[in-house]
């Protein structure tokens, strides 16, 4: 059976763990990596220029033989890898066109009997027309949109591709009972998969940071309002009173969100800011140089986040929101909190209080399970192989 799975740079530390989940004797899969002006320098992939570059792109050659080495356990038995590359801002554009063409005789030379898009975006829209007669099955990350982050184009993108597609999978309950009261005239089937701590981001460790004890707490990721930035902030000082010398450490790039920097000077000598992109090795080394994690989000489906944290092998405080209750084990490999501000503070003090956070750690999975890649594959064979 002939695949082609279809992925952006945004979701790529995912989907590679899929991916590696999915190659076996009877698959032929190949693989294409949406890449853009603004993804070319996000999640696990770091390009400085497109400009000069094909609109299909050899991976090797686009990334670099050194760099594309480090994906050959999660790419071995693939037939193809291919970036598809889009050069102009503009998603409405003439160098969207000719990059689609380029894709179109690669897919119909190719003549794959599913096409897997693990994520559809603006760009990919064109080719609606032009696919009609492939089995479609798309992978939902985010039924709806955050608190904050409605977008009419991604709307726009769902409609046209919801309508098409065969077959929907889901990366949690939670998702899938979501899409379904979202959005009840679709009644394709449904599968649901697993995922897999994000292996990949092992390989930026640094070594030293073993021996130094853990300080922080961190907040890592978008700050936003449907991320609870501001629970978070307000939990703060109440936290300070039992622990006046825990350090917080929040990284990440705000944006539209507004800060109150009052507070970030108040607390100076507590909170340290990082307002800015943060490097996938960056992000690597806070996560080792901290206790735990901090999720304290209002709003959730799944999260790059938890399974960032869990390959790197430090716990969670979550709140009870999205999937979130459905890969942290209350007490176990982490805490479930309430998205207030005094469940918080609760839950932080009692992680603290006596370095309970070690417990947990000890309990994560961070390494590639077997047992959740032959599940994954089981499900995603059956979805491919059913009409």
């Amino acid at each position: 059976m002939t695949v082609l799975y279809y992925t952006q740079t945004y979701h790529l530390d995912a989907a590679i763990e899929t991916i590696k989940a999915l190659q076996n004797d009877g698959l032929e899969l190949h693989l294409i990596i949406e890449i853009t002006p603004e993804s070319k320098r996000s999640n696990i992939i770091n390009i400085n220029k497109l400009d000069k570059t094909n609109a299909l792109s050899n991976f090797n050659t686009l990334l670099g033989d050194e760099k594309a080495k480090a994906f050959e356990p999660y790419f071995k038995s693939l037939k193809s890898i291919h970036f598809l590359v889009f050069k102009a801002q503009k998603a409405f554009s003439l160098d969207t066109i000719n990059t689609l063409k380029s894709f179109l005789k690669l897919l119909y030379k190719i003549k794959p009997k599913v096409i897997h898009f693990d994520t559809i975006t603006l760009r990919s829209l064109f080719l609606v027309p032009f696919i009609f007669s492939f089995k479609k099955i798309i992978t939902i990350h985010d039924p709806i949109p955050h608190i904050g982050d409605a977008n009419w184009k991604t709307n726009v993108t769902k409609l046209f591709y919801f309508k098409f597609a065969n077959k929907f999978i889901f990366y949690s309950n939670y998702a899938k009972k979501q899409f379904e009261e979202y959005y009840p005239i679709y009644k394709q089937p449904k599968y649901l998969i697993q995922f897999q701590p994000f292996t990949f981001n092992q390989l930026f460790l640094n070594p030293i940071a073993n021996h130094v004890p853990p300080s922080c707490i961190l907040f890592f990721g978008r700050i936003s309002y449907y991320k609870g930035i501001d629970i978070l902030i307000e939990a703060i000082p109440k936290i300070l009173k039992k622990y006046p010398k825990q350090v917080f450490v929040i990284a990440g790039r705000s944006e539209g969100y507004i800060l109150d920097y009052h507070f970030f000077k108040k607390y100076e000598h507590n909170v340290l800011l990082l307002n800015k992109y943060i490097t996938p090795k960056e992000a690597v080394h806070l996560i080792q140089k901290s206790k735990f994690l901090i999720c304290p989000y209002r709003d959730a489906s799944q999260s790059g986040v938890l399974m960032t944290a869990s390959a790197i092998g430090k716990s969670v405080i979550a709140t009870s929101v999205g999937a979130f209750p459905e890969y942290i084990q209350h007490d176990v490999n982490g805490l479930i909190a309430e998205p207030t501000c005094s469940s918080l503070v609760e839950k932080v003090l009692y992680s603290l209080d006596n370095n309970r956070f070690k417990m947990h750690e000890q309990h994560i999975q961070k390494n590639y399970s077997s047992q959740i890649a032959f599940s994954n594959q089981t499900v995603l064979m059956q979805a491919y192989s059913t009409n």
